[in-house]
């Protein structure tokens, strides 16, 4: 069996109340940008305890909180919580943390990353010293270095090691192994800074590691992954969920009616392995999520939860007839497309028996929505109206939703009427939601 590190087990980060405050469907939107203003496609938000968000290739991130259960009546139900801080990384970028108290739930912010400054060396070396719990060295200690070369202790328990990381602040992996003695890790950060650990300081381009004697313990354990649907909270049956491992090995798993996974049998040890969970569903954007940071959490537990939210595909095919009634007969749209690819026809079907028909084109993604343009003749016992305007339209389960705003439209009035005043006029807003019937 291959060994994995372990998942996160998210509901306990969220039960740590002080770290965050609910609050329930509501979102933000977050743009990562450079100081040139230009978008960073491989920006993350780094939540609670190392839960991240990928950025998409325009920099967008929609933010809608963490799954927590709190009790309302007697009985414990679902809602989102939103963390106080959130932390912004993008590789070759100094971090940053966003203070969410200062903004308003469903606020749009814009954040920019610092480029981090580059080295002056290809290579850097790093001085590595292996010792026992009583201070002695440890010769023949193999340590190895990402990014970078292995290499062996010397009698003394000493490694000059060279590391290929380029940006100051970043940071080096070194794993050190040797038989009977349990694995150890540290993360040393790159440049020519002193840093602490412990408490204690430590000379710039120096790692102290000591090794333990034991066996390098593993355990079976089992994997249960849950898949929701962003939008609306609701189990997504038929996702693959895929565990990839550093070393090749790959399992699979197909979500029940439920939108749960069980992946079993997997074995937990210390090794330097990588991992990530890939959920791919028709319809949805790809979501993967890397695990390895989580390797020493919760070892003894043999259940693993991990819940994964997924949204919806810009580009999903939205194809059908939806329809919704209203208090003057039924709205029907016929949708063909998806993305900016969608068009419509619209029809109003009147209690009075005429029937207003429009057409929605012209299409364009504004982050998780599409803006429209829209016409549409309207006619009825008095007047004949030619309309115009745009529409943004979102997508929620099988509702779509939209807000249109009115042009200045054209009257046409029949005989024997007096024109009179309507609430059809420039700048009106009008909104529906029709749902999907085929």
């Amino acid at each position: 069996m291959k060994k994995l590190p372990q998942l996160t087990v998210l509901l306990f980060f969220l039960a740590v109340s002080f770290y965050s405050t609910a609050q329930e469907n509501g979102s933000y939107t977050f743009q990562i940008l450079d100081y040139k203003g230009s978008p960073i496609q491989k920006a993350r938000l780094i939540v609670l305890s190392d839960e991240s968000h990928m950025a998409s290739p325009e920099g967008l991130i929609t933010y809608l909180g963490e799954v927590d259960y709190v009790k309302k009546n007697g009985v414990m139900v679902k809602t989102r919580v939103m963390p106080h801080y959130i932390h912004v990384k993008a590789p070759g970028y100094k971090d940053r943390k966003v203070d969410l108290t200062q903004y308003a739930l469903g606020a749009y912010i814009v954040v920019k990353l610092e480029k981090l400054e580059k080295l002056s060396s290809e290579y850097k070396e790093l001085n590595v010293y292996v010792k026992d719990k009583d201070g002695k060295g440890i010769s023949g200690a193999t340590v190895y270095v990402n990014p970078g070369k292995t290499t062996n202790t010397d009698g003394s328990g000493y490694a000059k090691v060279q590391h290929t990381i380029l940006i100051s602040g970043e940071y080096v992996k070194l794993e050190v192994h040797k038989e009977g003695y349990k694995i150890e890790r540290q993360y040393v950060p790159s440049g020519d800074a002193p840093w602490t650990k412990d408490g204690k300081a430590i000379p710039a381009n120096t790692a102290y590691i000591t090794l333990t004697k034991g066996e390098n313990e593993s355990i079976i354990f089992h994997i249960n992954v849950e898949v929701l649907d962003a939008d609306t909270d609701e189990p997504v049956p038929g996702a693959n969920v895929q565990l990839s491992l550093s070393d090749g090995d790959v399992k699979n798993g197909t979500t029940n009616t439920q939108g749960e996974c069980r992946l079993s049998d997997n074995e937990y040890s210390f090794a330097g392995l990588t991992a990530k969970v890939i959920v791919k569903k028709k319809g949805y954007k790809e979501k993967w999520s890397d695990i390895t940071a989580d390797l020493m959490t919760g070892k003894d537990n043999a259940e693993r939860q991990f819940l994964i939210y997924i949204s919806k595909d810009g580009d999903a095919d939205w194809s059908g007839t939806y329809e919704s009634g209203t208090p003057w007969g039924k709205q029907v749209l016929v949708v063909s497309g998806s993305g900016t690819g969608f068009t419509a026809t619209t029809s109003h079907i009147k209690n009075n028996g005429f029937t207003d028909k429009g057409h929605i084109s012209g299409c364009r993604a504004e982050g998780d929505k599409l803006q429209c343009n829209w016409t549409e003749q309207f006619e009825d016992n008095d007047k004949k109206i030619s309309r115009r305007g745009t529409v943004v339209i979102t997508m929620s389960g099988n509702t779509l939703s939209g807000s249109a705003v009115e042009d200045e439209p054209g009257f046409s009035w029949k005989n024997g009427i007096t024109p009179y005043s309507s609430a059809i006029r420039k700048g009106a807003v009008w909104t529906w939601a029709v749902t999907k019937k085929n």
